[in-house]
């Protein structure tokens, strides 16, 4: 069978997209999962801390 280089690209891409379906729903079943809530306070909480480390390195040099 011959296909194009656009259809081996969606092709692909498709694969990509169903291993990435198929880590969520193991993450899910495995429980690894927070609201979206929590994971910008999480995101918020370590560029607090990046910042204050480079403030602090500054200070230091």
């Amino acid at each position: 069978m011959i296909e194009s280089i656009e259809e081996r690209e969606k092709r692909d891409e498709a694969i990509a997209l169903l291993k990435l379906v198929s880590f969520a729903k193991s993450d899910v079943k495995a429980g690894r999962v927070m609201s979206s809530n929590s994971f910008k306070e999480r995101l918020a909480k370590r560029k607090s801390n990046l910042n204050e480390n480079n403030i602090y390195a500054a200070d230091h040099d």
